[in-house]
């Protein structure tokens, strides 16, 4: 009886392990993926823009995605597009440290808006605030 206790919490230690790895892993993508989500320029769409969304009129933006696992760069934006994030964080474990950024030089300025220019976009911004709602729809796909 003890020893199959004994095997039943082992798997099911081993089993947790592997969901939080995965609800790690899952959710650091689909924060990268919501905070590149793209809208056509201002030019394109007439002057307006949506919040949460980063422009893309040159691709210069969304090319500067930049994926690092560890410090070491596991993936580039390209052709106005971002990386492929599964890809780029495949190594990625629990305890490793993923960086996704925007390398462009007027990345900030998209961010948080120029005083007087433009409002910011906070695609960034938007997509971290969501971070605890992510984790929690990942963690939900494990609810028995």
């Amino acid at each position: 009886m003890t020893q199959n206790f004994a095997a039943d919490v082992r798997r099911m230690t081993e089993k947790a392990k592997a969901n939080m790895e995965f609800v790690f892993k899952a959710s650091v993508q689909d924060v990268s993926e919501i905070m590149t989500r793209r809208q056509a320029s201002v030019t394109d769409t007439g002057g307006t823009f949506q919040v949460g969304l980063v422009p893309v009129d040159t691709g210069e933006l969304i090319n500067s995605v930049e994926v690092s696992v560890n410090g070491a760069i596991t993936g580039q934006g390209a052709n106005k597009a971002p990386p492929d994030f599964v890809a780029s964080l495949g190594t990625l474990r629990l305890g490793d440290v993923a960086e996704i950024v925007f390398t462009a030089e007027h990345a900030r300025p998209m961010e948080y808006g120029a005083t007087g220019k433009f409002e910011g976009r906070f695609f960034v911004r938007h997509a971290v605030q969501n971070w605890g709602v992510i984790v929690d729809q990942n963690a939900r796909l494990f609810e028995d």
